[in-house]
């Protein structure tokens, strides 16, 4: 059965009365709640109404304003009526009342130390969720159910064999450069997840996400006397949300064995690709291969490269 609910205002204004009609609405129409306020329905006897609204609903929402607080300390109109009565309804059953706050305002002192749900920045889905949930007393969280078939932990051998294993890749040149571009397609694939997430939240967020191989050229000549270039593996990345952009380029330099990176600043493929802010390498003085970062946060695999870059990219449009 629907919950029944009476929302207490303050008619300061045509804006303030409209606001009250779309809460109470929307309670009703998508969140099958019986919300009633003399905004909508037609009323004869007011004051019955507010006696019958409070006495006789499940919970009662007091949608506050600077007006409402300074006429529920006055006792002053219909305000003050409802006060008189609400003092009771705390005193009786303080769990009947859910307060929403429509702008920045004090409490009254007989709702002080109640909590509240703060829609002065809007009534936003999220927040009418919040205030269901203050409705219905469900807790902002829930626990998964106990899994019947839990994964089996086993205490910890003073000797694994794989630990006998050295990693062998580390006196591997070729195998050295297959970690490093493996690391490299991680960090691109974790920020591409991140990107993903961040565009279902917020819809008006948007990127490109580009990733080819690109041509630097060095120095030398070879015998024909042209300039000799290697192939570099390069993503880059351009995020935008509210008409603020972020940009963030890094590439996999297999001959140097790096991985470089670059910040802040918008690009174009066919960069010279000799400024970058910081560079990643090899680590080969542990038991496994690692990458190892200098100039920047501690790296050591692409995981965490991938959530260095999504991190620069989210404060670069804040």
């Amino acid at each position: 059965m629907s919950i029944k609910v009476f929302v207490s205002y303050s008619e300061d204004t045509q804006q303030n009365k409209e606001w009250v009609v779309r809460l109470v609405n929307k309670l009703r129409a998508v969140y099958g709640i019986n919300a009633k306020a003399d905004a909508i329905d037609t009323v004869n006897d007011l004051n019955k109404m507010m006696i019958e609204g409070i006495r006789d609903s499940d919970k009662i929402i007091i949608v506050l304003t600077k007006e409402y607080t300074r006429k529920a300390e006055a006792y002053e109109a219909g305000v003050g009526k409802e006060t008189r009565l609400l003092s009771n309804a705390v005193f009786n059953n303080n769990n009947k009342i859910v307060i929403v706050k429509k702008e920045n305002c004090n409490v009254p002192y007989y709702l002080q130390g109640f909590k509240y749900v703060n829609c002065s920045g809007g009534l936003t889905d999220d927040k009418l969720e919040e205030l269901v949930r203050h409705l219905q007393g469900m807790p902002e969280y829930e626990s998964v159910p106990i899994n019947k078939n839990p994964k089996r932990v086993t205490s910890k051998q003073i000797c694994d064999d794989e630990d006998l294993i050295p990693d062998l890749r580390i006196i591997s040149p070729k195998e050295e450069e297959k970690f490093l571009e493996e690391e490299f397609v991680q960090a691109n694939t974790k920020v591409e997840e991140l990107l993903k997430l961040t565009k279902q939240k917020y819809p008006d967020f948007h990127f490109i996400n580009r990733v080819k191989d690109d041509i630097k050229y060095t120095n030398t000549l070879n015998m024909n006397f042209e300039r000799m270039y290697k192939i570099l593996k390069v993503a880059r990345y351009e995020v935008n949300y509210l008409n603020k952009s972020a940009y963030f380029m890094t590439w996999l330099d297999k001959e140097n064995k790096n991985i470089y990176l670059m910040e802040g600043r918008s690009f174009f493929w066919n960069d010279d690709y000799n400024s970058y802010n910081f560079s990643i390498s090899i680590n080969r003085q542990g038991k496994r291969l690692a990458l190892q970062s200098y100039g920047m946060n501690n790296i050591t695999n692409g995981v965490e490269l991938g959530i260095y870059i999504y991190n620069k990219l989210m404060e670069g449009i804040k």
